[in-house]
């Protein structure tokens, strides 16, 4: 099996958690077409995950238990929070901007990000994940640190790891 099969892989089983969840406590979103995440990366100058875009082709993000992961709309309506407009508002709006190639995909609630770093991405297209504080002047000496080697482990980590295997 290569590297992409297996992370396609690792994602539909992670989807398939997330499908088996009572309805109450999960809000999956319908999957939105490579086009929209192309236009997306066109629209920014930067590049996705493989991971995550494997996520966005099953369901456009998705809530659980408090947790959201962010979904693309371009019309903001497709998901409870979007990054579009996310990644706009903290690249050009907020008072600490967030460097180009850190792309916020969920919020902790507290004005804080878990981002993809894009600008570490590997040859099977898969990139760590920082923490972003809101609070925090980052620069090339003090950059944000890094809390998962992927999106698939961040996910098992950090939202479905009271979840069987």
């Amino acid at each position: 099996m290569n590297m992409i099969t297996g992370i396609k892989d690792q994602i539909n089983s992670i989807y398939a958690k997330l499908k088996n969840l009572p309805l109450e406590e999960v809000e999956l979103y319908p999957p939105i077409p490579n086009d929209r995440i192309i236009k997306f990366e066109e629209m920014f100058c930067v590049k996705l995950p493989l991971d995550y875009r494997s996520l966005l082709l099953l369901s456009n993000g998705f809530y659980y238990d408090g947790h959201e992961i962010l979904g693309i709309s371009l019309n903001s309506q497709d998901t409870r929070y979007d990054l579009t407009a996310t990644y706009k508002f903290e690249h050009y709006e907020t008072t600490n901007i967030m460097f180009s190639h850190i792309v916020p995909f969920y919020p902790d609630g507290f004005g804080n990000f878990a981002c993809f770093d894009t600008r570490k991405m590997d040859v099977n297209g898969i990139c760590p994940i920082v923490f972003w504080e809101h609070d925090i002047e980052y620069d090339e000496n003090n950059e944000p640190k890094i809390i998962s080697t992927s999106f698939i482990e961040f996910i098992l980590d950090e939202i479905l790891f009271e979840q069987e295997p």
